[in-house]
């Protein structure tokens, strides 16, 4: 899949600092992989943060915590510092 730039929206802008949310059918191996979020590159800084809400593949909600821990001549390289396993519905 590819990253859908629509799906990045700001949840807090503070002293430089902008907390991100995020939604996509991509698993965390791909949005983690080096170069997913460049066409975001000239709204993405160092040091941002990004709160995931995943569904790979249409299955079950997986949540994350990223970084953005590089971001230099269009390259944007995001690492999860927490990622939270899928949480079964309640009454299945």
């Amino acid at each position: 899949m590819a990253f859908k730039p629509q799906r990045l929206e700001v949840l807090a802008f503070a002293g430089g600092f902008t907390l991100w949310i995020y939604q996509s059918d991509d698993t965390t191996e791909e949005i983690g992989s080096p170069g997913y979020f460049n066409d975001a590159a000239n709204t993405l800084r160092k040091g941002d943060m990004i709160l995931m809400s995943l569904t790979p593949g249409g299955g079950a909600v997986v949540s994350g915590i990223s970084g953005v821990v590089n971001n230099s001549g269009g390259i944007v390289i995001v690492r999860f510092m927490c990622i939270l396993p899928p949480v079964p519905v309640y009454g299945e």
